[in-house]
């Protein structure tokens, strides 16, 4: 209900990559609590500030879904929609450069914070490393450093400690679909 998480996996070799940023009012958790398998979680959710969440058990979830069949279609269209956010991804790490995946990331966070309007600056108000954002569009955390300073010299971002500001939203819009 308040604060952001962010979506992470763990490889291997104990890096983590972060898949997504949830804010207010996002539902985590909903793939185990549906499959009921007993299979281990697919990802885990890390609080990037102070969050406060309502927590159901996977029972409680499953028997409000069959008691409220509209929820049920509400949650098959969250996870449509989020199917076609992971294939927007995949794709585009097939076909656009670093900048542009970054510069449609940028879009991406600003817009689920609901900041990102056509004018004026917008300050992304969620607190990732350069080394998370890195993973968020599958690239080292030096390429990060390229790709944030090539949008830097094109007047499209400011960046800080921990912040990144877009200057114009319009324009960098403009250069991600380029």
């Amino acid at each position: 209900t308040e604060g952001r998480l962010k979506v992470v996996k763990s490889s291997d070799d104990g890096r983590e990559q972060v898949l997504a940023v949830r804010g207010p009012g996002a539902l985590v958790g909903e793939l185990t609590a549906v499959a009921n398998d007993g299979l281990p979680r697919s990802a885990t959710v890390v609080a990037i500030e102070p969050v406060r969440a309502r927590v159901l058990t996977g029972d409680a979830f499953r028997s409000f879904l069959v008691a409220h069949p509209g929820s049920s279609i509400a949650l098959l269209r969250l996870l449509v929609g989020r199917l076609r956010a992971s294939d927007r991804k995949r794709a585009e790490f097939g076909s656009l450069d670093v900048s542009h995946r970054v510069a449609r990331l940028l879009l991406d966070l600003a817009t689920d914070g609901g900041a990102a309007g056509d004018d004026g600056p917008v300050t992304i108000g969620i607190s990732l490393s350069q080394e998370e954002l890195a993973g968020m569009v599958a690239t080292s955390r030096e390429t990060m450093v390229r790709a944030l300073a090539a949008l830097r010299r094109r007047g499209l971002i400011e960046t800080g400690r921990r912040s990144i500001t877009i200057l114009d939203v319009t324009r960098l819009r403009d250069y991600a679909i380029e």
